[in-house]
């Protein structure tokens, strides 16, 4: 179910939209950017959960969200899904997103040692360049992505979930950046789908959700 929120009506969170995908939030720090919320049923005030920030690389905010509702639910994760993210132009809307999202999650009880990016093309980029140059970020969800050259000299251990589909013009790319990985022995692992270049299927993200909750019990975080 969706929930949307008229223009200027705040973003206080309403216990009784947990469960559902609420509209049009506004950002207290910057109000011209705004996302989608998912808060699970489970939610409740001052309880300490995982939080995910998803990128869609058009701003469709409910789109992106949609396919990580399900397992957020049976995980107990927060979503906050950006109206104004964007690929194949520079980072400035992504860093702008970012700084108004960051201090979002504080308000819904998202553990700030487990917060999370997802990203798709041109945002996954963004995401692990974020994970490149931050210890805030527990781990990068990425589809249908590859790197820059010069990223391939640049380790980092952040845990990375990657997904492509098997005609998707990413598809080599994002085996490199896996193969990279895996020869650095950061924590990765990649889920090829059939399909074209898009956001991985609802299933493979349930996935995603699952695998990061078993990284973060590894390092004691769960």
């Amino acid at each position: 179910r969706r929930c949307r929120r008229e223009p200027g009506a705040g973003s206080r969170v309403l216990l009784g939209q947990r469960g559902q995908l609420v509209e049009g939030l506004k950002c207290r720090s910057d109000p011209t950017q705004t996302y989608t919320l998912y808060l699970p049923t489970s939610y409740e005030a001052g309880r300490p959960r995982p939080g995910l920030i998803v990128l869609d690389p058009r701003g469709r905010s409910v789109h992106a969200a949609e396919r990580f509702r399900d397992a957020a639910e049976e995980y107990g994760w927060v979503l906050l899904s950006s109206n104004d993210s964007r690929s194949d132009t520079s980072a400035d809307p992504n860093i702008k997103a970012l700084r108004a999202l960051w201090p979002e999650v504080q308000r819904y009880a998202v553990d700030p040692r487990r917060l999370y990016l997802a990203g798709f093309s041109g945002t996954a980029k963004f995401a692990w360049m974020l994970a490149r140059n931050t210890d805030e970020v527990a781990g990068v969800i990425a589809s249908g992505a590859g790197w820059e050259p010069q990223h391939f000299d640049e380790r980092f251990s952040v845990p990375s979930f990657g997904t492509a589909g098997d005609t998707d013009f990413n598809y080599t790319p994002m085996r490199e950046v896996h193969a990279t990985l895996r020869a650095w022995g950061s924590p990765q692992w990649l889920e090829i789908f059939e399909g074209p270049h898009t956001w991985m299927p609802a299933t493979l993200a349930r996935e995603a959700i699952e695998w990061m909750a078993v990284q973060a019990r590894k390092v004691g975080l769960r």
